[in-house]
């Protein structure tokens, strides 16, 4: 039986004149489920179309409405990695995964905020958005300037972003190479920090590597694109005809990417075993990856990777399969747990970023929103209210700039000594000296457009106790 539905829209006119406008619709009810059918809503979402074209005060396109809608589809899944993407949003993923631009070197999402803590599309409010950073890809002005991971953007050049869209914000970003632009940071909940950065061209150079103590493998892997899986053999091949003992594979503030260079760089390091599985809501089973017996790196080389919060996806999916099939030692701190697989599927005005399967480790676990566990948790520092409100004293008043300015030489020896000072004559100065330290030692290489050493053992707590680690296994 059907029922009948009325729609009432009021209009009332500007000139004091009220006129009434009843538009009547008759759908069919599904009435076992007391829910319309899929028929009538694509119906009800033409009429919307029409009725905006028809009667929104000032004229607009087709195709505003239209991708508006787009928009408001995946938003209502309350997944912040589904998404529209114009076709602007299609080119600029093709630049980050494979290419290069002009900008200031971070990766952005939109973190929702919801009113209680289940994960509900109705729960989140778009009005408390936040501008997170992912990470700044090393070697680029936010990376150089002190900017982390977890770093929420507030306002770029002046003009508050809490509003915007990514897309806007990665638009003001941008820039002829060369020019400058401020952004306005909130670290923490009281630390505000203002960065004048000059834009560069961004070169994601994926896989950087040496060798640490002359016999101690170290790649650093930045992100998974297209070429990560390729410049890892390289990698490899070359430490190798070094006569390394161990690998130190780094993990950190790696928030993944290319899904597959995961399991090609993975099969590399393993003789057997599965590497990954997934599975889609129209699967009947997961898909197994396994490892394909062509591993490159002998399995008597021990390995130890290092991950931390903000290792996610990809990274896990490597980190996962080398931990669970005992390959290598964990150290750092839980991972992110972002344990979902997206596909970018064209469209016809531009495409669509939708969360199509989950990933699942050897062992069967699935990670989303529970991490990868470390062997060994080494956590990094959290400030506290009144640590963060030192550390704005000090920048404030530019007493690393005054002690770095025209200095063309630095040692770590130097540093410490200006960290301990600052301390001893500023006794309510209670500070993690590392980590000023560390600020001090990537700043220097900032001012003096310097290339950044591949690794600081100096500053580096977690990859310090990684080479401890492998020099005890040696003995």
């Amino acid at each position: 039986m059907k029922n009948k539905f009325l729609i009432c829209v009021y209009f009332l006119l500007t000139l004091g004149i009220s006129s009434l406008v009843i538009v009547e619709s008759i759908f069919a009810f599904d009435e076992s489920n007391n829910k319309l059918s899929r028929s009538n809503y694509e119906q009800m979402m033409i009429q919307a179309f029409e009725f905006v074209k028809e009667n929104y005060v000032d004229p607009v396109s087709d195709e505003v409405i239209f991708e508006g809608a787009l928009k408001g589809i995946f938003q209502s899944l309350g997944d912040p990695y589904s998404q529209y993407l114009t076709k602007k949003d299609l080119e600029e993923i093709s630049k980050t995964t494979v290419g290069d631009y002009v900008g200031i070197g971070i990766s952005i999402i939109k973190k929702m905020h919801s009113q209680d803590k289940q994960d509900k599309a109705k729960d989140f409010d778009p009005n408390s958005a936040c501008v997170s950073i992912v990470t700044p890809f090393e070697g680029g002005p936010a990376y150089k300037a002190g900017i982390k991971s977890g770093d929420c953007i507030t306002a770029v050049d002046g003009k508050s972003v809490y509003s915007m869209e990514v897309d806007q914000v990665v638009d003001l970003l941008k820039g002829k190479e060369g020019t400058k632009v401020k952004v306005s940071i909130l670290r923490g909940k009281n630390l505000t920090l203002d960065f004048e950065l000059t834009r560069e061209k961004i070169e994601i150079q994926t896989i950087k590597y040496d060798i640490i103590n002359s016999d101690i493998g170290y790649i650093r892997i930045v992100s998974f694109n297209p070429h990560t899986s390729v410049d890892f053999r390289k990698a490899l091949d070359n430490l190798k005809n070094k006569n390394i003992k161990s690998l130190i594979l780094d993990l950190r503030l790696n928030t993944g990417g290319y899904f597959q260079a995961a399991i090609k760089m993975a099969d590399d390091i393993l003789s057997k075993g599965i590497i990954v599985s997934t599975k889609s809501r129209n699967s009947s089973k997961p898909i197994d990856y396994k490892a394909s017996s062509k591993q490159v790196l002998p399995s008597d080389i021990k390995i130890v990777a290092l991950i931390d919060r903000s290792s996610a996806s990809a990274s896990e999916v490597f980190v996962g399969a080398l931990k669970d099939n005992k390959r290598a030692y964990i150290i750092g701190e839980k991972s992110y747990g972002k344990g979902l697989i997206q596909h970018v599927v064209p469209f016809y005005t531009g495409g669509f970023k939708i969360t199509s399967s989950k990933y699942y480790t050897p062992s069967g676990k699935s990670i989303h929103k529970v991490g990868i566990e470390p062997d060994l948790e080494i956590k990094s520092p959290d400030f506290s209210e009144e640590e963060a409100l030192i550390y704005k004293e000090i920048f404030d008043k530019k007493l690393i700039e005054d002690f770095l300015k025209g200095k063309k030489s630095i040692t770590e020896q130097e540093i410490d000594f200006f960290v301990e000072n600052l301390v001893k004559e500023n006794p309510k100065y209670k500070i993690d000296k590392e980590f000023l330290g560390k600020y001090v030692f990537f700043n220097y290489y900032q001012d003096n457009n310097k290339e950044l050493p591949i690794y600081n053992l100096h500053y580096d707590k977690v990859l310090k106790t990684a080479c401890e680690y492998l020099s005890k296994l040696g003995n």
